[in-house]
């Protein structure tokens, strides 16, 4: 399913597509336990990705993405999607179903902890909550205080903030003495986030397979346990700078142009060249948690398109 809507529409259909109705298929199933009833959640929320630059809006870039595709052609194509204005604001949106202006989150201080987020209530139902990603709701402040497992996770992998912090440590005036130096992180819920290693430029490119793998696990983990989840993979690309992963880095045969080579690396990981690779894997491994009707698998973007300029061609406009 790919959705292409504001946070608003996103939350309310994740939400909604767990409460309990009087289908055919539940009256079939009200005999099983409550938990097995449950869809489980795949929901993957690109960086700075256009609406034009997947297949199924138009793939103005002229990189294949078929995996991605397949969510379209087999699921429902949302073509409204009146985005916010940042990073963090979208995810403020998408994760408490309401304007961000309302929850009175912004950019520096990140999400208020009083909302209720999608991993909390879906927590509450006997859910399984896992973030393997980009975060950026926690403000500059966030350890100890603003974690994603202080809203709803059970655990987390990824960068706390923005992509770009990958090039603060090559600045030619950057003091490790002086100056915050950014890391990749993991914490688990009721213990304290810890640093697994530096966040640059080298690491920037292995980043989102790292949190695609790592999720797939917590898939697996919980298909074995029979116990319904929420895995949440907000990928940092093609949010600058733009480093493909090394197997893919001149793949698409576009030179200069750093962005096509990074959509075929992991959206869930580059042409569906990559980007297919892991939504490949993303749609056959939740098959694989019992390929169910209820399954959900969406795929919203946080903003416009990543503002590099490229001949002949734009991935969609800035605004929509």
């Amino acid at each position: 399913m790919v959705i292409k809507g504001r946070g608003l529409l996103v939350a309310g259909m994740l939400l909604s597509t767990v409460a309990l109705s009087h289908s055919d298929r539940q009256l079939a199933e009200e005999t099983q336990d409550p938990q097995q009833q449950r869809p489980n959640i795949v929901l993957m929320f690109p960086d700075n990705l256009g609406w034009g630059e997947v297949g199924a809006y138009g793939g103005v870039r002229g990189v294949p993405t078929p995996n991605i595709d397949r969510l379209a052609d087999e699921g429902i194509r949302l073509d409204n999607f009146n985005v916010e204005n940042s990073c963090t604001i979208s995810r403020i949106a998408l994760m408490t179903g309401r304007y961000a202006i309302r929850t009175g989150g912004d950019h520096i201080d990140g999400l208020t902890l009083w909302e209720v987020t999608i991993a909390e209530a879906l927590q509450s139902l006997g859910y399984a909550t896992g973030l393997f990603g980009k975060w950026h709701l926690g403000g500059e402040n966030w350890h100890g205080r603003r974690a994603p497992t202080h809203q709803g996770f059970d655990e987390w992998y990824g960068i706390p903030g923005t992509s770009h912090t990958a090039q603060f440590t090559s600045f030619e005036n950057f003091d490790p003495a002086t100056m915050e130096t950014p890391y990749i992180w993991e914490g688990r819920a009721g213990q304290p986030s810890r640093k697994v290693k530096v966040y640059d430029m080298d690491t920037r490119r292995t980043v989102d397979r790292e949190a695609a793998e790592r999720g797939i696990a917590f898939m697996e983990r919980n298909v074995r346990e029979d116990r319904p989840f929420f895995f949440f993979y907000p990928i940092t690309q093609i949010h600058f700078p733009t480093l493909a992963h090394p197997d893919f880095a001149g793949t698409t045969g576009a030179g200069a142009d750093a962005l096509r080579d990074s959509l075929a690396r992991p959206y869930p990981g580059g042409t569906d060249l990559e980007r297919g690779r892991p939504s490949g894997r993303f749609l056959s491994d939740v098959g694989r948690g019992g390929g169910r009707a209820r399954d959900r698998a969406l795929g919203p973007g946080d903003r416009w398109r990543e503002p590099a300029t490229l001949p002949r061609r734009q991935a969609g406009p800035l605004e929509p």
